[in-house]
Formats: structure tokens, C-alpha cells, sequence
């Protein structure tokens, strides 16, 4: 027993000094520390982005796997965690006093700083930390372009400061990378600045770029704009005026919702297309709330690849699902600690992680060189020596390969996303290294640059071209006719002049449907298409004035004949009763002329998108107080309708046959009600809804009934029985021509 229990004794005693040499040796690791400065939670009003403390268990991970690992020797890598202030905060204060708390009147070496997810805090941080007598180096991942725009300063205003993550003009350089594969030749652009987060940097870079780019293909900036979340409409109104349909959008989330989910500004600028930088659809979708999808149809999001999707080893040895299990399990550790901490984790997760990575590595290979135990704020030599061993690092992140070019950032993946016909998203992934995209998008849900310039379909115009050649045919026949029987008791009874001032208003009404058929059928100048609408207002109105006018003053002589047995003075032989008409419609063209003058026409272009989910664009006329003008001028032929109605009623009992056109214009009356009031309500339904096909087919309908009506139910009815006796009559009269020319 006792040469078997020697040994063992023997063995025991030699691991008990062993795991004492190890602890003593553990002991002995110098601690280093980085300070990261992360947003904690702010319930302030204008605090934006605050989830700092998801970001604390990606920090442990790095820490502990860096700490196990073979670099650093005799060095132990610590964290230290505090406020940098809230995004979208302006001032930068917690930040500011925490960095000079730990960094500064603090007893523990920080060799540098961490963290600063926030563009507002690193851009007021960054600054202090870097300057002469500190010289600290800050790793971020905040995507300012002013980062990259003041590396043209002298001296640089952020000397030590880089970044895993590009600056948002890598976005923009990827929207002119879009144009020229997607053929787009014109854009918009809009920009914001808020609480001095500076958006508009951007907006302004992505203009730089396309002027850039046009040594290779034309490309167009239309517009320009500032907008801020209480001026969004206007400026919407204005693009869409503008006549191209794509617009960058370079703003606050919160604005970016206003723009694309909140109903009553997203319908002043429906039709636009935008591309929307720095959000994710999944960002936006969460803003939009519920049905966000169908919103945001047809709208591109370009945004940072955050973390990583293949299997590639990352620097701890991991890979992409591995880290995010380690990560998850950490975080729930910390959830158990402190109840603040959301189990649903943060995007931004890796980016920490390579962070902390980024600098051990860095100071591993400074570790030749200097004694990082020694080394604090104001160590200028050291820092320049650091720094030199960053800006040459190359590792696999757990966000994406972390080098340090020229503008001391990471080359960051970008993914645009759009949502297609089928409210179903594509995703292209665009590397900044290859130049390329990766692209699964549907060519034929890729939008063009301009609205589709819409005109009604051809076959409908040519058919439309025919009703209308019918009509003049059909009119000038009847006049022809009414010449020709001119000394019948029929027509006298009536009176041919009478009559010829409704055959005027008939070939006005003609010539206004040949109008509206052009400028629907056809893409016109803008100059144009303002002339003809108000010509077409003046054929329209004038020709349904003259019609019924002289209706009224027709059936007056009539009435006074029978009701009161006087023989007519030379105040109602025909060439008085035209000068009456005239003089009657001279008042509605006074109403013509005014809105003419005051509120003319004009030109302008309406966005829709067609039954085929096509963005178009539609030439139309408007005028401010359109809906006035035609109250008045309506109100106007309604009287004189109900006056038709009133002296038709009267001389409904005439004996006399020629006389008695009571029959005939009670069916004029009764065919008006029944096909042209219909008609001209749906064309105006169909237009409110903006379908714009069967409007223009209603609105043909209405006009045509017109014509047809006066020719059908005032004069034909007369006709063709003096065209059925027409051998007696021409014994008496003569050919037609001879009636012609007489």
C-alpha cells in the first residue's frame, strides 16, 4: 500500500504547485483598459437611438475570448462601460465628462477608447480625445460623412479616430453605382439636417457623386431640397411636379415614416419611388406599423451590412452562428443581472465585438515596441506607433473583413433591398472592394426614372376620331337638309336662322370633342395642351349655352304667339331673336373671359399609377378655383334648361302641328336627363379615382349625346317626312344644290 500511495502523493503534490504557479502567474497579467463610451437608456424627448446596454455583453465576449487567446501575453484586456449620451443629442456632455473621468483623473491606464455608435457623440468626443497633449485613438462605428469630408483639413479635426463601419457616402457612391446598372439618367434628392446630425452631408455627397460620375454616362440631379418633419409635403409636391419619379432620401428615421407611412403626406407625393439610405426595411417596416409593407411598395432601402451571413472563420475561431450563440447566451446573462437589458439584442452587436478585437490586435503587435503597462493619455510617441500597426491590420470580423483603408474606415457591405409588385422583397448585396452587385432583383420590377407618360389607348382614340368625323358628317347632312327644305311651313314655323344658331352650337360642341380627344390621345407640350384646354372650356360651355339659348328664345316667340293672339312685332322677326341669343350668351362669356384672365388653365402633370400597377404621369389643366368657375357656369346652363322646360310645358297644348315642339323637346329634355347627367357623373366619379380610361369614354359619351340629341330629337323628327315626300317638294323647290346655291 505504501508503494502504491507514494506515487500518488507525489503526483497531487505536484499539481497543487502547479495550479499555484498558474493563479500567481494570472496574478502577475497587467490589466489594460478600454473605455467604451455606448448610449445608455434616455426617456428625453429628443433622444434618439439609446440601446447601449445590448451592446455590453458583445463587449464581455470579445474581452473573454481575447483574454483566452495567445495575444496580449502578460496583459489582461479589460472594459470599462459608461455613458456616452443618446443619439441625436446634440450637446455630447455625459460623453465628454465620462471620457475625462476615466481617462484622465482615473488611476487605470485607458489605451484607448470604444464604443461611440453615435455620430452626434463621436463628432463632439472625438475631437477632445485626439487632441494634442491626449492623443487617444477612438475605434467607433458611427457613419458621419463628415469623418471622411475633414480628412481634407489641416490639421485633421479627428486625428485618431477610425471606424469598422463606411460613412454613409459609401451609400451614396452605391445609388450612382444603381443608376448606371438599373439605367437611370435623372434623380432627386432630398436631405435633412436635425439636432446637427448631418444627413444632408450626405444628400450633398450623393450629388457630388453623380456630378462625378457623368464623365461615363449623363446622369441628373432634377432636384435639390431641404426638408425638415414639419415641411415634408411641399417639398413632395414639388418632386413630384418636377416630372421624375425617383427620389434619395437621406433623413431621420422619424421623417423618413412621415414621407412614406403617414397618409396624408405620403399621398401629396404618391407616385415617387425612393431610395431610401442608412434604414433597413426591417427599421422602417417597425416605424410604419402595421399594413407597412403595402406602404412601402416599390421603395429601395440601402443600408449597412451589420453582421455577417456565410460561414467564414471569424478572429476568435468562430463563425458567423457561432458568435451570435455566444452572444445571445451572454446576453441573457446580463438580462438576469439587469432587467433593462432586451433579450432581442442589437444589430450593431458585431460591430463591438470587432471593435475591441480591432485594438488588441493593434496593441498585440505594438507590444514589440513598447511597455503598454506604462502607456496613458498624452503618450504621443505611443500612439503614432499603435496607430501605425491599425491602419496595417486585415482580420475577419464578425461584421465583415475590418481593414483600414485611406479614410481610416472598414469597407462595409452594403444590401438595397426593394419591395416589389408582390409586396415581396428583393436584395441585392453590393461590395464596395468588387465593385459589383449581387443581384436577385427582377428587371421588371425595376422602375424607370420618369413617369410613363400616359394617353389613352389607341384603338379607343381612333374609335373616339370616328364618333367625332360622325358627328360633323351627321350635322352638316341635317343642315343641308334644313337649307334645302327651308320654305316648308315645318321649317319656317321654327325658323332656319334660329335653327342654324343650334347647328353652331352643335359644331362648337364637335370641335370640343376633337380638342379633348387630341390632347387625351397624344403627349403634347406643355405650352399646347394649356391652349387647348382653354379652348376646349370655351367650345364646351359656349356650344351648350347657344343650344339651349336659342331653344328658350324659340319656344318664347312661340309662346307669345298662342297665349296672346298678337300679331309680332319687329322685336321677335329672327334677326332680333339672334341678336338676343347673342346678347344672352355674351353673359356667360363674360363668365368665359373672366376666368380666363383671372384664373387661367395652366399646364400641369398628375402622378398616378395605372390599373397595371405602372407609375404614370398624366397631362391636365388646373386652375385654382376650378371648382368655383364650374359651380357658376353650370348653375348658369341649368337655368336656362329649366326655363326649356318651363315654356315646353307651356306650349304643350298648340294645335297647330308645325308649332307644336313640345313632344320633340320634351324627348330632347327627357334623353338628357336619362344619358348625359349619368354620364357626365361618372366621368366625374371615374376622374376623382384617377381612372382615367373609362372617365374619358363617359366624357365622350356625354358630349356625343349632345350632338346626337339635337339632331334626333329637334330636327330629324321634321325631316323625314318632307324627305319622304321630297319628289312634290322638289317639283316646287328645285334640286338640293340649286337650294345650295340660292
Amino acid at each position: 500500500t505504501k508503494l502504491i500511495m507514494e506515487p500518488v502523493w507525489k503526483v497531487l503534490i505536484f499539481l497543487s504547485l502547479f495550479a499555484l504557479l498558474r493563479v500567481d502567474a494570472v496574478d502577475q497579467r497587467q490589466p489594460l483598459y478600454l473605455l467604451n463610451l455606448i448610449p445608455f437608456r434616455d426617456d428625453r424627448p429628443d433622444a434618439g437611438w439609446d440601446e447601449g446596454l445590448e451592446l455590453i455583453p458583445a463587449a464581455n465576449l470579445a474581452i473573454q475570448h481575447i483574454n483566452r487567446s495567445e495575444i496580449l501575453k502578460g496583459y489582461e484586456l479589460n472594459v470599462i462601460n459608461t455613458n456616452s449620451e443618446a443619439c441625436q443629442l446634440n450637446n455630447g456632455n455625459d460623453g465628454i465628462v465620462n471620457f475625462v473621468r476615466y481617462s484622465i483623473h482615473s488611476d487605470k491606464n485607458i489605451v484607448g477608447v470604444v464604443g461611440l455608435f453615435c455620430s452626434t457623440s463621436a463628432e463632439k468626443l472625438s475631437p477632445v480625445a485626439g487632441r494634442d497633449g491626449v492623443d487617444l485613438i477612438q475605434i467607433a462605428s458611427s457613419n458621419s460623412p463628415e469623418f471622411v469630408l475633414s480628412l481634407e483639413i489641416d490639421p485633421p479635426k479627428y486625428p485618431h479616430l477610425y471606424r469598422t463601419i463606411s460613412s454613409t457616402l459609401a451609400l451614396s457612391e452605391v445609388v450612382v453605382e444603381m443608376m448606371k446598372s438599373f439605367n437611370w439618367e435623372r434623380i432627386s434628392v432630398i436631405g435633412e439636417d436635425f439636432s446637427g446630425i448631418p444627413f444632408s452631408s450626405t444628400a450633398r455627397a450623393f450629388e457630388m457623386a453623380v456630378n462625378a460620375a457623368n464623365d461615363s454616362m449623363e446622369l441628373e440631379i432634377l432636384l435639390h431640397r431641404e426638408i425638415s418633419q414639419s415641411y415634408v409635403s411641399p417639398v413632395l409636391i414639388e418632386l413630384q411636379k418636377s416630372g421624375g419619379k425617383l427620389v434619395v432620401v437621406s433623413a431621420t428615421l422619424e421623417t423618413v415614416k412621415r414621407i412614406l407611412c403617414d397618409n396624408e403626406v405620403s399621398s401629396t407625393g404618391s407616385g415617387l419611388v425612393y431610395v431610401v439610405l442608412l434604414y433597413s426595411l426591417e427599421e422602417v417596416a417597425n416605424a410604419c406599423g402595421s399594413k407597412s409593407l403595402e406602404v412601402l411598395e416599390s421603395t429601395f432601402f440601402v443600408y449597412f451590412q451589420l453582421f455577417r451571413e456565410d460561414n467564414v472563420e471569424i478572429i476568435s475561431g468562430e463563425n458567423a452562428s457561432q458568435f451570435n450563440s455566444s452572444y445571445f447566451k451572454e446576453l441573457q446573462r446580463a438580462h438576469k443581472e439587469d432587467q433593462n437589458v432586451n433579450l432581442n439584442g442589437s444589430i450593431y452587436a458585431a460591430h463591438m465585438y470587432d471593435q475591441i478585437w480591432a485594438f488588441a490586435l493593434a496593441l498585440n503587435r505594438s507590444s514589440s515596441y513598447l511597455n503598454l503597462t506604462d502607456y496613458r493619455y498624452g503618450d504621443a510617441n505611443a500612439t503614432r506607433i499603435i496607430e501605425n500597426e491599425l491602419k496595417t491590420l486585415s482580420f475577419e470580423g464578425a461584421s465583415g473583413l475590418i481593414q483600414f483603408g485611406p479614410t481610416k474606415e472598414a469597407q462595409t457591405n452594403v444590401y438595397v433591398t426593394l419591395i416589389n409588385s408582390d409586396v415581396e422583397s428583393q436584395t441585392a448585396l453590393y461590395s464596395p472592394i468588387t465593385k459589383q452587385f449581387s443581384s436577385s432583383f427582377n428587371k421588371s420590377d425595376i422602375p424607370l426614372d420618369s413617369f410613363q407618360e400616359f394617353h389613352q389607348p389607341l384603338w379607343l382614340v381612333v374609335a373616339s376620331y370616328f364618333v367625332a368625323t360622325f358627328c360633323f358628317v351627321l350635322v352638316t347632312a341635317v343642315l343641308i337638309l334644313h337649307v334645302y327644305f327651308r320654305d316648308s311651313k315645318e321649317i319656317k314655323a321654327t325658323s332656319l336662322f334660329l335653327c342654324n344658331l343650334i347647328f353652331l352650337g352643335c359644331y362648337l360642341l364637335c370641335f370640343g370633342l376633337v380638342i379633348t380627344i387630341t390632347q387625351e390621345g397624344f403627349v403634347l407640350p406643355p405650352l399646347v395642351v394649356t391652349i387647348l384646354c382653354n379652348l376646349e372650356l370655351w367650345f364646351n360651355f359656349l356650344g351648350i349655352d347657344v343650344i339651349f339659348t336659342t331653344l328658350f328664345v324659340r319656344l318664347l316667340r312661340i309662346y307669345y304667339i298662342f297665349s296672346k293672339f298678337k300679331k309680332l312685332g319687329r322685336l321677335w322677326d329672327d334677326k332680333s331673336l339672334s341678336l338676343i341669343v347673342i346678347l344672352v350668351c355674351v353673359g356667360h362669356s363674360v363668365l368665359l373671359i373672366a376666368w380666363t384672365a383671372a384664373d387661367t388653365f395652366r399646364y400641369q402633370e398628375e402622378h398616378f399609377i395605372t390599373s397595371a400597377g405602372f407609375l404614370s404621369s398624366k397631362q391636365v389643366c388646373h386652375s385654382e378655383f376650378l371648382l368655383l368657375w364650374t359651380i357658376l357656369l353650370y348653375v348658369y346652363v341649368s337655368i336656362l334648361f329649366v326655363l326649356v322646360i318651363f315654356l315646353a310645358v307651356k306650349t304643350r297644348r298648340i294645335k297647330r302641328q308645325e308649332f307644336k315642339d313640345t313632344k320633340k323637346i320634351n324627348a330632347f329634355v327627357f334623353f338628357f336627363f336619362i344619358v348625359l347627367i349619368p354620364s357626365l357623373a361618372l366621368w366625374q366619379i371615374f376622374l376623382a379615382q384617377k381612372m382615367y380610361v373609362l372617365a374619358y369614354i363617359f366624357y365622350v359619351i356625354g358630349y356625343t349625346s349632345i350632338i346626337l340629341l339635337c339632331e334626333f330629337c329637334l330636327f330629324i323628327p321634321k325631316l323625314i317626312p318632307l324627305f319622304i315626300h321630297k319628289k312634290k317638294y322638289r317639283i316646287h323647290r328645285g334640286s338640293i344644290g340649286e337650294a345650295l346655291v340660292n
